[in-house]
């Protein structure tokens, strides 16, 4: 592992058991094991931000347009799913 820096951490012990039991299933280390796991909820946090920053974004947008928004029984009805 490039540039890796040692961690130290608790965790629950059954979790722990959990990680043990996947690690021995899949042939790889604990190491490895957290430093996917901490990049899969990082790319997934970075993601859900971004996404958010989107929403809040388009929001903004929309509120300063001055349009209306509709119903959504108008919507299903001007479409013809009434």
């Amino acid at each position: 592992m490039q540039n890796a820096i040692r961690m130290s951490f608790d965790v629950q012990s059954e979790i722990a058991q959990k990680i043990n039991s996947f690690c021995s299933k899949k042939g790889c280390s604990q190491s490895w094991f957290a430093a996917q796991a901490f990049k899969t909820f990082l790319d997934k946090s970075s993601e859900d931000e971004n996404d958010y920053n989107i929403a809040v974004s388009a929001w903004n947008e929309y509120v300063e347009s001055g349009k209306k928004g509709l119903p959504s029984h108008e919507v299903f009805k001007m479409a013809g799913l009434e």
